[in-house]
This record gives structure tokens, sequence and C-alpha cells, in this order.
């Protein structure tokens, strides 16, 4: 450790796994200068104070670092210089450390929910100009964390174009409404991931109405969530009539539900699906953007060769470009 540590002032990137942090006092102050990206993970000693390991706070370049250590807010970070984060902790120490982080562009974290409904009045709004990817994982729990949408309750990104949720806690709820308002204070949304959810039709309706600039969606995992309602809505009925989530072009659904009419969803893709003849044969241009991807995986063997039977005779795979 001390030949490691002695060559500290030549790190660009570094991965550092040990069993205590405390043997990283060993790094000389001032060493890390050429530190952008910094992997941490380790132990915490009952005899080790983390606030006086400093090293970090003084790296002038770091901007990239991944966390893998409890209480991660007892190390002295730089963290108003971080453009990139990943870590694990509870939901409000998230928007503590969120809220130190003015400049990220990218963040990820592991959290939990609540069992009850907390009063999030008191706590302010977390406001972060430059984000733009946002990954959030709640993992399987032993006891219930049914809320989860009072995180994102205080959260404001204006720039959020991707918004990953995987939700595999035990019996989550998904609120339609903090949702929406979320929705309103990121209006840039272009890529949108739940894994998991228990969100249902109506739910992915709302989702899909407040979404002007979603180009990507992706669900999987949420067997309610997609059924004729979400197929009707997303229909594009031609340039005299109004069509939610204009911009979107690749739909991904896996077990998101098998209560639909193959018919039906070929009828939708088509009607937002030209080939490039038919585009220029148009008197105007679509209001809405060509699919470039639909996937559906509906869960079983025989809605796939129900789709097949469907799609084989009716629907023509040329691609859009041709």
């Amino acid at each position: 450790m001390e030949v490691l540590c002695s060559a500290a002032h030549r790190w660009a990137e570094a991965a550092l796994h040990v069993p205590s942090i405390s043997c990283l006092m060993r790094i000389p102050k001032g060493s890390l200068t050429s530190l952008t990206t910094l992997e941490l993970s380790g132990g915490l000693n009952d005899h080790f104070d983390p606030a006086k390991l400093t090293v970090f706070s003084g790296a002038p370049n770091l901007h990239t670092l991944n966390l893998s250590i409890n209480y991660p807010t007892r190390i002295p970070m730089p963290w108003g210089q971080l453009t990139s984060l990943t870590f694990s902790e509870f939901p409000l120490t998230c928007l503590d450390i969120l809220r130190r982080c003015t400049r990220l562009v990218t963040a990820g974290f592991w959290t939990e929910g609540w069992e009850f409904l907390p009063d999030m009045s008191l706590i302010s709004m977390v406001t972060i100009a430059s984000l733009t990817s946002l990954s959030i994982t709640f993992p399987e729990t032993r006891y219930p964390c049914e809320h989860f949408m009072p995180l994102l309750s205080r959260l404001t990104l204006p720039e959020l174009k991707v918004l990953r949720l995987y939700l595999h806690q035990q019996d989550m709820t998904w609120d339609t409404v903090e949702f929406t308002r979320f929705q309103l204070r990121s209006p840039s949304l272009e890529e949108l991931t739940v894994d998991n959810s228990p969100l249902i039709s109506d739910a992915l309706i709302a989702v899909l109405r407040n979404s002007p600039s979603l180009v990507r969606l992706t669900v999987s995992n949420c067997p309610h969530s997609f059924d004729d309602n979400v197929i009707n809505t997303l229909r594009y009925p031609g340039e005299n009539g109004h069509c939610i989530a204009p911009k979107l072009k690749e739909i991904v659904l896996t077990q998101a539900g098998q209560n639909f009419d193959p018919e039906n969803l070929e009828e939708m893709i088509r009607s937002r699906w030209w080939t490039k003849d038919e585009l220029a044969a148009l008197p105007s241009p679509p209001a809405v953007a060509r699919w470039t991807k639909v996937s559906v995986y509906a869960g079983s063997e025989y809605s796939y060769r129900r789709f097949r039977r469907v799609f084989d005779a009716r629907f023509d795979y040329t691609h859009p470009s041709a």
C-alpha cells in the first residue's frame, strides 16, 4: 500500500477496493492533481473518523466518482465539481448529496422507498440544471417500502433527457399525479425506462400525455401497463387530429401486458409508419415521428404465435428508409 500511495500523483483513474478506508490516509495530501476518475469501495472502521480523509476533496480535476461504501457523505469529496456520480444511500441522504452536486451531468444511485408516506414539505427542492441522465434503483428488501415518488417530488431537472427507474422493492406504488408534476419540471425527457413497476395502463397514458419530447420508451415487467387503451391513445389520427408523444420513435415492451388485440396494435403501428415513398406522397409532413423500433414481448408463446400470424399476413416489413 505504501508503494501504491507513493505514486498517487500519477493517478488519472483509480479503483480503490480496500478493507478499510482508513488505510487511504497514507495518500499524501495534495498529490491527487491528475485524478479525474475514482471508484472507491471499502469498510468503515469503528475507530476511524472518515471526516479526516480529506485527500480526495483536494483533487482539483476529479469529475467522475463511483462510491460503494456506507455513509458516503462522511468522506469529504469535491461534490460541487463532479459531473458523474454513482452511489448508494437512504433517500433523504440521496437528496442531500445531489443538492451539493450542482454540476452533475449523469447520476445513478441505489436507495429505498418509504413504508409510510413521508411529509416532504420541509425538504427544499433540489434543482440541477446540468443533469441529463438519471438512473434510480430500488433493490429488493425484506420489508415493505411502498412509496418512492416522494423522492422525485423534490427534484427539478429541467435538462433531464434520460430517466431509468428500476423498482424491485415490495409493493411499490405509482403516484400518477406526483410523476406528472415531476414531468412538468423535467420537460426535456427523451428516454424513459421503467422496470418492475406497478404501472397500470391509465398511468402509462398519463406519462405519454406529458412527454412531448419522448423518443424512446422501455417498459418491462409491468404486467398491467399496456393494453388497447394505450394502443388507441398512441394511434395517429391523421393531420387534423392530436397525437400524444409526437416524437416517439422507439418502444420496447417486455411482459408489459397481454390484454390487447394484435390487430389493433398493427393498426397503431401502421398509423405512425411510412416508407420513404409514402412520406414523399403525403400533402404535408406528419405531425408525429415514424417508428424506428417497436418490440413487444407479451410473455407467452401463444401470444407470440398470434402476433406473427397477424403481422406476417398484414404488415409490410420494409424498413422506413426504403
